[in-house]
C-alpha cells in the first residue's frame, strides 16, 4: 500500500520534470527558429500575406482621393493652359484645352459623388 501511495507522487514529479525539461528545450532552440525563419524570410522562401478588412478599405480610400488629386491637377492645368492660349489669341487650341478642361472636372465631380455616394465602400 505504501507503493501505491509513492508512485502517483512520483509519476506526477516526473511528469514535471519532463514538461520542466520539454519547456528550457523550446526556450533554448527559440532563438535558432527564429533566426532560421528570418533567414528564410530575407531569401523570399517564405512570403506573408495579410488580409484586413480595414487596411483594404484605407487603401481604397487613398487610391480614391490620388485618383481626385490627378483629376485635380488636370483640371487646374488644362483651365490654365485654355486661359493663356485665349490671351494670347489661339481661340480655337484653348476652345479644345476648355473642352479637355471639362471632361476632367466631370470625372473629378463623378468621382467625388461616388465617394459621397459610398463613404464606406
Amino acid at each position: 500500500m505504501a507503493q501505491n501511495m509513492a508512485n502517483p507522487s512520483d509519476s506526477i514529479i516526473e511528469q514535471l520534470s519532463r514538461q520542466a525539461s520539454n519547456f528550457t528545450n523550446t526556450s533554448l532552440n527559440l532563438p535558432q527558429h527564429l533566426e532560421e525563419t528570418l533567414t528564410r524570410l530575407e531569401q523570399g522562401d517564405l512570403k506573408l500575406r495579410i488580409n484586413s478588412v480595414e487596411a483594404n478599405r484605407e487603401l481604397r480610400q487613398l487610391s480614391s482621393l490620388v485618383q481626385a488629386l490627378i483629376y485635380t491637377i488636370l483640371f487646374s492645368t488644362f483651365f490654365l493652359s485654355a486661359t493663356q492660349l485665349m490671351v494670347g489669341g489661339w481661340y480655337r487650341v484653348s476652345l479644345s484645352f476648355f473642352g479637355l478642361a471639362l471632361v476632367t472636372l466631370f470625372l473629378l465631380i463623378r468621382l467625388l459623388w461616388t465617394q459621397k455616394k459610398y463613404p464606406n465602400a
